[in-house]
């Protein structure tokens, strides 16, 4: 009785741990994936976004390093032993240089406008990214579906083949095409499956995070047509290309850099306050001089050897090359949307007629169910029209992908990326 009672123990135990084990498998599979939530987890968790965010710091850095000649410089000197009035504190405060200091401020805030204009493009390509490889995934997984049908059909094939050739109503040489068919529709699935993996991983890398193969993507064959023409998608290019607005600010960087540099042939009229130590020899006759002094100077540089009219022209010669490049952007990304436009309009047409192509092979397959039911189709025919199917609805899926991945690089270039 006591045997009896620990087997049924022992048998409960077991299926309460094969339900515990299937109860997370089955929330394990319950993951699911959508464009939105792989967009989401790529903003929180790809590494360039942080590499950006502290370039963003630096920057900041700098400008408050250039604010500091706005303050009072206090410096001190001790020489031991004491002699004469050699230590001391002094304190300088810059009263006007010609707007030298200013112009480095303005030309270190406009490097901080650049620094925010890198993280929001680069923010916009991990956006852009994860969501083209998202696209990508379900591709190449429709892919896969219509491959393993065409396998599927090539091995009834082979096998009706070999059943002709047994009867002698086929040739050895249809088997051998047969068997030729079978294994390059193995190999061209096996290839897709790779393309598969290799997706998987590109989207798991945008997203920053491990690859994890329970999560499940969404197929979303819903689509948003252009909402603008042409001539509007470059008016909104120019206005919002984070390009554009980059090489903006540094051409105005490098105007402040100018200004800067033209300052630099005036001279620097500075407060200066000091206590000295008096030491050794200070009361020697003719060495007497004050503890405390204030005054206001001017400092000039005289001659640096070149180095002020060399880093002139330089800045000149900087400033000259940024307006050849803000230029030659302008005509690229007026290129590029153009270009895309195009694929845009491509891409629709393409979704036209993949989906007229897939409702005729629905059609047809509802047919040859019908007659399969009857007995006027054979099996053969309902594989061969379940492959047609799968193949046209695979080619119309990636119809629809093609042109979310062009949209896709659209809004980002007209500065519409969500």
């Amino acid at each position: 009785m006591l045997k009896k009672q620990i087997s049924y123990v022992i048998i409960a135990l077991i299926y309460l741990t094969l339900s515990a084990h299937y109860s997370y498998a089955e929330n394990q599979e319950a993951k699911v994936l959508t464009v939105e939530e792989a967009v989401k987890i790529a903003k929180e968790n790809n590494p360039s976004v942080g590499l950006n965010q502290a370039e963003i710091a630096i920057s900041r850095s700098k400008v408050r390093k250039a604010k500091s000649n706005y303050y009072p410089q206090i410096k001190s000197r001790l020489i031991l032993p004491l002699i004469g009035t050699e230590s001391g504190v002094s304190l300088d405060q810059l009263i006007w240089d010609f707007g030298k200091t200013s112009s480095i401020v303005k030309a270190r805030k406009f490097d901080l406008d650049i620094s925010e204009y890198d993280y929001q493009d680069n923010l916009n390509d991990v956006i852009s990214e994860t969501k083209i490889s998202y696209y990508r995934v379900l591709i190449a997984k429709n892919k896969v579906e219509s491959a393993k049908k065409m396998v599927k059909k090539n091995e009834l094939l082979l096998t009706k083949t070999k059943e002709l050739v047994g009867s002698g109503r086929s040739s050895n040489l249809d088997l051998t095409r047969a068997n030729s068919r079978l294994a390059e529709s193995k190999l061209q699935m096996t290839n897709l499956e790779n393309l598969l993996e290799t997706s998987r991983l590109d989207l798991f890398t945008a997203m920053g995070i491990e690859p994890d193969e329970n999560y499940k993507l969404v197929e979303n064959p819903e689509i948003e047509k252009l909402k603008y023409n042409l001539n509007e998608s470059i008016d909104m290019a120019y206005t919002n290309s984070l390009m554009l607005k980059k090489l903006l600010a540094e051409q105005a960087g490098i105007q402040a850099r100018l200004d800067a540099r033209k300052s630099e042939f005036f001279p620097e009229i500075f407060g200066r306050t000091a206590y000295r130590l008096k030491g050794k020899g200070s009361d020697i006759e003719g060495t007497d001089t004050p503890s405390f002094i204030a005054g206001v100077g001017i400092r000039f540089p005289i001659f640096l050897g070149f180095s002020r009219i060399a880093d002139l022209n330089e800045t000149k010669a900087q400033y000259i090359r940024s307006q050849s490049e803000l230029r030659q952007a302008r005509q690229q990304v007026s290129s590029e949307v153009k270009k895309t436009y195009m694929d845009m309009r491509y891409a629709i047409n393409r979704i036209d007629v993949t989906r007229n192509n897939l409702k005729q092979a629905s059609e047809n397959l509802d047919l040859i169910k019908e007659k399969e039911k009857l007995g006027r189709a054979s099996s053969l025919d309902l594989v061969d029209a379940e492959s047609f199917h799968s193949q046209s609805l695979s080619n119309y899926r990636e119809a629809v992908y093609f042109y979310k991945i062009t949209k896709t690089k659209y809004d980002q270039l007209i500065g519409k990326l969500d």
